[in-house]
Protein backbone atom coordinates (compact mmCIF):
# COMPACT_ATOMS: atom_id res chain seq x y z
CA UNK A 1 0.00 0.00 0.00
CA UNK A 2 3.00 2.28 0.24
CA UNK A 3 2.66 3.27 -3.41
CA UNK A 4 -1.03 4.04 -2.96
CA UNK A 5 -4.00 2.47 -4.70
CA UNK A 6 -4.03 2.19 -8.51
CA UNK A 7 -5.35 5.21 -10.44
CA UNK A 8 -8.47 3.25 -11.35
CA UNK A 9 -9.33 2.87 -7.66
CA UNK A 10 -8.88 6.58 -6.99
CA UNK A 11 -11.09 7.37 -9.98
CA UNK A 12 -13.68 4.88 -8.72
CA UNK A 13 -13.78 6.67 -5.34
CA UNK A 14 -14.18 10.00 -7.12
CA UNK A 15 -17.13 8.70 -9.13
CA UNK A 16 -18.83 7.24 -6.06
CA UNK A 17 -18.47 10.49 -4.13
CA UNK A 18 -19.86 12.54 -7.01
CA UNK A 19 -22.85 10.19 -7.18
CA UNK A 20 -23.33 10.37 -3.42
CA UNK A 21 -23.40 14.19 -3.52
CA UNK A 22 -25.80 14.39 -6.46
CA UNK A 23 -28.20 11.69 -5.31
CA UNK A 24 -28.05 12.87 -1.71
CA UNK A 25 -29.35 16.23 -2.95
CA UNK A 26 -32.26 14.46 -4.64
CA UNK A 27 -33.01 12.24 -1.66
CA UNK A 28 -33.02 15.12 0.82
CA UNK A 29 -35.03 17.52 -1.36
CA UNK A 30 -38.66 16.48 -0.83
CA UNK A 31 -41.39 18.23 -2.74
CA UNK A 32 -42.82 21.14 -0.73
CA UNK A 33 -45.84 20.32 1.37
CA UNK A 34 -48.12 22.53 -0.73
CA UNK A 35 -47.41 20.40 -3.81
CA UNK A 36 -49.04 17.39 -2.14
CA UNK A 37 -52.22 19.46 -1.82
CA UNK A 38 -52.29 20.29 -5.53
CA UNK A 39 -50.84 17.09 -7.00
CA UNK A 40 -51.02 14.26 -4.43
CA UNK A 41 -50.22 11.51 -6.94
CA UNK A 42 -47.09 13.33 -8.09
CA UNK A 43 -45.96 13.90 -4.50
CA UNK A 44 -46.39 10.21 -3.62
CA UNK A 45 -44.67 8.90 -6.75
CA UNK A 46 -41.81 11.37 -6.44
CA UNK A 47 -41.23 10.43 -2.81
CA UNK A 48 -41.06 6.73 -3.67
CA UNK A 49 -38.61 7.48 -6.50
CA UNK A 50 -36.40 9.55 -4.18
CA UNK A 51 -36.16 6.77 -1.63
CA UNK A 52 -35.58 4.05 -4.24
CA UNK A 53 -32.76 5.84 -6.06
CA UNK A 54 -30.88 6.54 -2.84
CA UNK A 55 -31.26 2.94 -1.65
CA UNK A 56 -29.92 1.72 -4.99
CA UNK A 57 -26.80 3.86 -4.64
CA UNK A 58 -26.03 3.92 -0.93
CA UNK A 59 -27.40 0.59 0.29
CA UNK A 60 -27.00 -1.29 -2.98
CA UNK A 61 -24.02 -0.15 -5.01
CA UNK A 62 -21.78 1.36 -2.31
CA UNK A 63 -22.37 -0.12 1.15
CA UNK A 64 -24.04 -3.40 0.26
CA UNK A 65 -22.17 -3.81 -3.02
CA UNK A 66 -18.62 -2.60 -3.53
CA UNK A 67 -17.74 -2.11 0.14
CA UNK A 68 -19.27 -5.44 1.21
CA UNK A 69 -17.52 -7.32 -1.60
CA UNK A 70 -14.21 -5.64 -0.78
CA UNK A 71 -14.55 -6.60 2.89
CA UNK A 72 -15.40 -10.17 1.94
CA UNK A 73 -12.38 -10.35 -0.37
CA UNK A 74 -10.16 -9.12 2.46
CA UNK A 75 -11.60 -11.54 5.00
CA UNK A 76 -13.31 -8.81 7.01
CA UNK A 77 -16.73 -10.46 6.71
CA UNK A 78 -17.67 -14.03 7.66
CA UNK A 79 -16.58 -16.75 5.26
CA UNK A 80 -19.17 -16.93 2.47
CA UNK A 81 -21.18 -20.11 1.89
CA UNK A 82 -19.81 -22.67 -0.50
CA UNK A 83 -22.22 -21.52 -3.19
CA UNK A 84 -20.88 -17.96 -3.12
CA UNK A 85 -19.22 -16.84 -6.34
CA UNK A 86 -17.38 -13.54 -6.29
CA UNK A 87 -17.60 -13.22 -10.07
CA UNK A 88 -21.38 -13.27 -9.82
CA UNK A 89 -21.15 -10.60 -7.14
CA UNK A 90 -19.29 -8.41 -9.65
CA UNK A 91 -21.97 -9.11 -12.25
CA UNK A 92 -24.54 -8.01 -9.67
CA UNK A 93 -22.66 -4.72 -9.24
CA UNK A 94 -22.87 -4.11 -12.98
CA UNK A 95 -26.59 -4.86 -12.91
CA UNK A 96 -26.95 -2.43 -10.02
CA UNK A 97 -25.30 0.25 -12.18
CA UNK A 98 -27.79 -0.44 -14.99
CA UNK A 99 -30.73 -0.20 -12.60
CA UNK A 100 -29.42 3.05 -11.16
CA UNK A 101 -29.08 4.50 -14.66
CA UNK A 102 -32.68 3.62 -15.49
CA UNK A 103 -33.91 5.10 -12.20
CA UNK A 104 -32.07 8.35 -12.87
CA UNK A 105 -33.49 8.66 -16.37
CA UNK A 106 -36.97 8.13 -14.93
CA UNK A 107 -36.47 11.24 -12.82
CA UNK A 108 -36.50 13.42 -15.94
CA UNK A 109 -40.21 12.68 -16.31
CA UNK A 110 -40.95 14.83 -13.24
CA UNK A 111 -39.53 17.99 -14.79
CA UNK A 112 -42.49 18.79 -17.02
CA UNK A 113 -44.93 18.13 -14.16
CA UNK A 114 -43.12 20.60 -11.91
CA UNK A 115 -43.03 23.13 -14.75
CA UNK A 116 -46.82 22.91 -15.07
CA UNK A 117 -47.20 23.57 -11.36
CA UNK A 118 -44.99 26.65 -11.67
CA UNK A 119 -47.09 28.01 -14.55
CA UNK A 120 -50.15 27.78 -12.30
CA UNK A 121 -48.70 30.50 -10.04
CA UNK A 122 -49.21 33.62 -12.22
CA UNK A 123 -49.03 35.97 -9.24
CA UNK A 124 -45.34 35.16 -8.70
CA UNK A 125 -42.55 37.58 -9.59
CA UNK A 126 -40.80 35.69 -12.40
CA UNK A 127 -37.91 38.15 -12.57
CA UNK A 128 -37.19 37.56 -8.88
CA UNK A 129 -37.34 33.81 -9.46
CA UNK A 130 -34.73 34.19 -12.20
CA UNK A 131 -32.58 36.13 -9.75
CA UNK A 132 -32.80 33.14 -7.39
CA UNK A 133 -31.57 30.83 -10.15
CA UNK A 134 -28.53 33.08 -10.65
CA UNK A 135 -27.84 33.12 -6.91
CA UNK A 136 -28.16 29.34 -6.81
CA UNK A 137 -25.70 28.94 -9.69
CA UNK A 138 -23.14 30.99 -7.77
CA UNK A 139 -23.76 28.93 -4.64
CA UNK A 140 -23.32 25.72 -6.60
CA UNK A 141 -19.97 26.88 -7.96
CA UNK A 142 -18.84 27.86 -4.46
CA UNK A 143 -19.83 24.48 -3.05
CA UNK A 144 -17.97 22.68 -5.82
CA UNK A 145 -14.82 24.54 -4.80
CA UNK A 146 -15.39 23.52 -1.17
CA UNK A 147 -15.56 19.81 -2.03
CA UNK A 148 -11.93 18.59 -2.11
CA UNK A 149 -10.98 15.86 -4.58
CA UNK A 150 -10.37 12.41 -3.17
CA UNK A 151 -6.93 11.87 -4.72
CA UNK A 152 -4.70 13.55 -2.15
CA UNK A 153 -6.56 12.10 0.81
CA UNK A 154 -6.40 8.55 -0.52
CA UNK A 155 -2.69 9.00 -1.19
CA UNK A 156 -2.09 10.40 2.30
CA UNK A 157 -4.08 7.55 3.82
CA UNK A 158 -2.04 4.98 1.89
CA UNK A 159 1.27 6.64 2.78
CA UNK A 160 0.30 6.49 6.46
CA UNK A 161 -0.08 2.75 6.23
CA UNK A 162 -3.59 2.39 4.86
CA UNK A 163 -5.24 1.76 8.21
CA UNK A 164 -8.50 3.11 9.55
CA UNK A 165 -11.64 4.13 7.75
CA UNK A 166 -11.81 6.38 4.71
CA UNK A 167 -14.76 8.44 5.92
CA UNK A 168 -16.69 10.69 3.53
CA UNK A 169 -19.18 12.93 5.31
CA UNK A 170 -22.01 14.55 3.36
CA UNK A 171 -23.07 17.94 4.69
CA UNK A 172 -26.49 19.45 3.90
CA UNK A 173 -25.35 23.05 3.43
CA UNK A 174 -28.69 24.83 3.70
CA UNK A 175 -29.75 22.80 6.72
CA UNK A 176 -26.64 23.75 8.69
CA UNK A 177 -25.84 27.20 7.31
CA UNK A 178 -29.31 28.76 7.15
CA UNK A 179 -31.47 30.17 9.88
CA UNK A 180 -34.38 27.82 10.47
CA UNK A 181 -36.94 30.65 10.28
CA UNK A 182 -35.71 31.47 6.77
CA UNK A 183 -36.89 28.03 5.64
CA UNK A 184 -40.50 28.68 6.65
CA UNK A 185 -43.13 30.24 4.44
CA UNK A 186 -45.75 31.46 6.87
CA UNK A 187 -46.44 27.87 7.91
CA UNK A 188 -47.21 26.87 4.32
CA UNK A 189 -44.30 24.50 4.01
CA UNK A 190 -41.84 26.33 1.76
CA UNK A 191 -38.83 24.17 1.14
CA UNK A 192 -35.42 24.62 -0.43
CA UNK A 193 -33.61 21.76 -2.18
CA UNK A 194 -30.60 20.27 -0.46
CA UNK A 195 -27.07 20.96 -1.62
CA UNK A 196 -24.26 18.76 -0.39
CA UNK A 197 -20.55 19.09 0.09
CA UNK A 198 -18.40 16.05 0.79
CA UNK A 199 -15.79 16.34 3.50
CA UNK A 200 -13.16 13.76 4.40
CA UNK A 201 -13.49 12.74 8.03
CA UNK A 202 -16.18 13.59 10.59
CA UNK A 203 -18.48 16.55 10.07
CA UNK A 204 -17.41 19.75 11.86
CA UNK A 205 -19.31 20.69 14.99
CA UNK A 206 -20.52 23.89 13.33
CA UNK A 207 -20.61 25.12 9.72
CA UNK A 208 -17.56 26.94 8.48
CA UNK A 209 -17.71 30.69 7.84
CA UNK A 210 -17.28 29.87 4.13
CA UNK A 211 -20.43 27.74 4.14
CA UNK A 212 -22.44 30.41 5.94
CA UNK A 213 -21.19 33.11 3.58
CA UNK A 214 -22.03 30.97 0.53
CA UNK A 215 -25.62 30.45 1.71
CA UNK A 216 -26.28 34.04 2.83
CA UNK A 217 -27.38 35.55 -0.54
CA UNK A 218 -29.90 32.78 -1.03
CA UNK A 219 -31.27 33.26 2.47
CA UNK A 220 -31.52 37.01 1.91
CA UNK A 221 -33.55 36.40 -1.25
CA UNK A 222 -35.80 34.01 0.62
CA UNK A 223 -36.62 36.50 3.35
CA UNK A 224 -37.47 39.24 0.84
CA UNK A 225 -39.65 37.19 -1.54
CA UNK A 226 -43.43 36.93 -1.25
CA UNK A 227 -45.00 33.46 -0.75
CA UNK A 228 -45.98 32.91 -4.40
CA UNK A 229 -42.53 33.87 -5.64
CA UNK A 230 -40.93 31.56 -3.09
CA UNK A 231 -43.01 28.70 -4.44
CA UNK A 232 -41.98 29.37 -8.03
CA UNK A 233 -38.38 29.78 -6.87
CA UNK A 234 -38.23 26.47 -5.07
CA UNK A 235 -39.81 24.69 -8.04
CA UNK A 236 -37.27 26.34 -10.33
CA UNK A 237 -34.40 25.10 -8.17
CA UNK A 238 -35.79 21.57 -8.07
CA UNK A 239 -36.24 21.58 -11.86
CA UNK A 240 -32.63 22.72 -12.28
CA UNK A 241 -31.44 19.99 -9.91
CA UNK A 242 -33.34 17.27 -11.78
CA UNK A 243 -32.15 18.57 -15.15
CA UNK A 244 -28.51 18.54 -14.05
CA UNK A 245 -28.66 15.03 -12.57
CA UNK A 246 -31.19 13.05 -14.63
CA UNK A 247 -30.74 14.34 -18.18
CA UNK A 248 -28.77 12.39 -20.82
CA UNK A 249 -25.02 12.94 -20.62
CA UNK A 250 -25.03 14.36 -17.08
CA UNK A 251 -22.03 13.94 -14.80
CA UNK A 252 -24.01 11.48 -12.67
CA UNK A 253 -24.84 9.20 -15.60
CA UNK A 254 -21.26 9.43 -16.86
CA UNK A 255 -20.04 8.46 -13.38
CA UNK A 256 -22.34 5.42 -13.27
CA UNK A 257 -21.02 4.24 -16.64
CA UNK A 258 -17.44 4.67 -15.41
CA UNK A 259 -18.19 2.74 -12.20
CA UNK A 260 -19.64 -0.11 -14.25
CA UNK A 261 -16.59 -0.20 -16.52
CA UNK A 262 -14.31 -0.32 -13.48
CA UNK A 263 -16.37 -3.05 -11.83
CA UNK A 264 -15.94 -5.24 -14.92
CA UNK A 265 -12.19 -5.10 -14.38
CA UNK A 266 -12.12 -5.80 -10.64
CA UNK A 267 -10.10 -8.84 -9.65
CA UNK A 268 -11.92 -10.98 -7.08
CA UNK A 269 -11.10 -14.16 -5.21
CA UNK A 270 -13.57 -16.93 -5.89
CA UNK A 271 -14.63 -19.60 -8.33
CA UNK A 272 -15.57 -18.48 -11.79
CA UNK A 273 -13.03 -15.61 -11.93
CA UNK A 274 -11.09 -16.98 -14.88
CA UNK A 275 -14.28 -17.79 -16.77
CA UNK A 276 -15.66 -14.29 -16.21
CA UNK A 277 -12.62 -12.67 -17.82
CA UNK A 278 -12.68 -15.19 -20.64
CA UNK A 279 -16.34 -14.37 -21.29
CA UNK A 280 -15.62 -10.63 -21.33
CA UNK A 281 -12.82 -11.20 -23.85
CA UNK A 282 -11.37 -8.15 -25.57
CA UNK A 283 -14.14 -5.92 -24.13
CA UNK A 284 -12.90 -6.42 -20.59
CA UNK A 285 -11.59 -3.40 -18.73
CA UNK A 286 -7.98 -3.58 -17.48
CA UNK A 287 -8.08 -5.89 -14.48
CA UNK A 288 -7.38 -4.40 -11.05
CA UNK A 289 -5.92 -6.97 -8.67
CA UNK A 290 -7.90 -7.74 -5.53
CA UNK A 291 -5.30 -6.19 -3.25
CA UNK A 292 -5.28 -3.06 -5.39
CA UNK A 293 -8.92 -2.17 -4.86
CA UNK A 294 -10.31 -4.16 -1.94
CA UNK A 295 -7.92 -2.69 0.65
CA UNK A 296 -9.22 0.79 -0.18
CA UNK A 297 -12.93 0.11 -0.79
CA UNK A 298 -13.18 -2.07 2.32
CA UNK A 299 -12.51 1.03 4.39
CA UNK A 300 -14.78 3.45 2.53
CA UNK A 301 -17.63 4.81 4.62
CA UNK A 302 -20.21 7.39 3.52
CA UNK A 303 -21.76 9.21 6.47
CA UNK A 304 -25.05 11.07 6.19
CA UNK A 305 -26.34 14.09 8.10
CA UNK A 306 -29.54 13.89 10.12
CA UNK A 307 -32.62 14.06 7.85
CA UNK A 308 -34.45 17.35 7.63
CA UNK A 309 -37.88 17.58 9.08
CA UNK A 310 -40.36 17.95 6.24
CA UNK A 311 -41.93 21.29 5.41
CA UNK A 312 -45.59 21.29 6.36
Amino acid sequence: MGDGPPPGVVALCNHLILLARDLFAIRYSPLPGWVAGRAPALALEYGLWQAAIWRSLHDGLITGGLVALARRCRGLLPTPPAAFRADLAVASLCAQCDMLTNQLLLGASYISQLQRLARDLPEADIRAALDLKAIAATLRATLAALSPPVDATVADWAAAGGTGALVVTLVDVLAVAADKDAMVDGGNGAWLPAWAVSLWGPAPASPSPALRAAARPLMDWWRAADPATRRVGELALMIDMLTEVTGPGTAALTAIAAVKDTCQGLGVDGSGEAQRHADLGGAAAPRIATLGWADTLARLEVRLPPPRSSGG
